[in-house]
């Protein structure tokens, strides 16, 4: 257990859109609110403070610290765009060390992401660093990994071992990181809401579809299994909303193909703003969780269960170790169509005639929830640790 006072506390979180920022917001408010942190400070890109929107915390500090981020181009500055990435992430390196040591040598680093593959190199050898470990396994099947896949999980795992202190989400990625890292870890749950929502104009709220709709939403990666249930909907005439930005082109092509030839599966295959992202979730009669693989835990699946939104998921380790004793949660064998299509008839017919959920006091079981979390990456919390 880490005892000592924490003077300043960094969260560095370099995705400036999206969950992976909203997760970092939640946590460093957290964080700025314990009783032995002065101030802390969130560290992004360019964009971080629009997409966050007017955040009523005079406590947390937002700076747009690190180097705006490179979009994708055609002909040279595309041949040239990886060694540019390589440039920023040096730069990135050199602002982090320098904004750190102005802060002192108690200050706490916590990286939301193992990209930077010598956190010592980046903020210093006297501040202590944490790294939050969201994936301690990667979403891609490893058995089809290439070059460069292979050559970025090796700077991950230097990222790894170079800080002092690791916290996940869940003791099934405790398990995985023990196997590869002698990293002290510490496992907490995902929170099942945010601070965020109540504090912020959401932006690109929107209102949901009139009608009752089984949803698939967040970004579309050949994990999610969102093919799966596309073929599953269809199979049982369920009405699914398939909502998120396809994770590449040829992903895309394939569930468009698939919904042409489901008339009552609609796909919007586009980012999703916060607002529109948490008004879709609390609308949706079931939220479905296809997965074909997954270690970590799921936003989605937190934020069904923080709105009361009855669940049908696949039967892994790790979603059934975050529901815990949620109810209105089912399981169900993604890899067997009739078997899925038999699940999500079921599980619909079942939402449309249950009562929704209570949700009552779920701010205070928020903050309590992210209380919890902050304590765990200020070393306060020795539950569930490996080492």
């Amino acid at each position: 257990m880490n005892d000592k006072p924490t003077n300043s506390v960094v969260v560095v979180c370099p995705t400036e859109y999206g969950g992976h920022i909203e997760h970092a917001a939640d946590l460093a408010i957290a964080i700025a609110r314990h009783r032995d942190v002065r101030q802390c400070l969130l560290v992004s890109r360019p964009g971080a403070k629009d997409y966050l929107g007017l955040l009523d915390f005079p406590e947390l500090s937002i700076l747009e610290l690190l180097p705006a981020r490179r979009q994708p181009a055609a002909g040279l500055r595309g041949l040239i765009r990886p060694a540019l990435q390589v440039y920023d992430l040096v730069v990135e390196h050199t602002r982090l060390r320098c904004f750190v040591r102005e802060l002192g040598p108690s200050a706490t680093v916590l990286l939301e992401t193992p990209k930077y593959p010598f956190p010592q190199l980046a903020v210093g050898p006297d501040a202590e660093t944490v790294l939050f470990m969201h994936n301690a396994k990667p979403h891609v099947n490893q058995e089809h990994v290439g070059a460069r896949q292979r050559v970025l999980g090796w700077l991950e795992r230097r990222c790894v071992d170079g800080v002092q202190r690791l916290v996940t989400h869940g003791k099934t990625q405790v398990e995985t990181l023990a196997g590869y890292t002698d990293t002290p870890a510490v496992a907490v749950g995902l929170p099942t809401g945010s601070a965020l929502g109540g504090s912020r104009e959401m932006p690109g709220a929107a209102k949901e579809p009139a009608a009752p709709y089984a949803l698939c939403i967040g970004e579309l990666r050949p994990n999610k299994g969102v093919e799966l249930a596309i073929e599953a909907a269809g199979q049982a005439g369920v009405p699914l909303l398939v909502a998120g930005k396809s994770e590449s082109s040829e992903l895309a092509e394939q569930l468009a193909a698939l919904v042409q030839r489901r008339p009552k599966v609609r796909l919007r295959d586009e980012f999703l703003a916060a607002g529109e992202f948490d008004t879709l979730i609390r609308g949706a009669s079931l939220v479905v969780l296809p997965y074909t693989h997954f270690n970590a835990q799921s936003g989605i699946l937190s934020k069904a269960i923080g709105a009361g939104v009855p669940v049908l998921a696949a039967d892994l380790p790790a979603l059934r170790d975050q529901a815990g004793k949620y109810a209105s949660i089912a399981y169900t064998d993604v890899n067997d169509p009739e078997v899925f299509a038999r699940d999500i008839d079921a599980a619909f017919a079942c939402a449309l005639e249950a009562q929704p959920a209570a949700t009552s006091g779920e701010q205070d079981t928020t903050e309590v929830q992210w209380d919890a979390v902050a304590a765990a990456v200020l070393g306060r919390d020795t539950a569930m640790r490996n080492a």
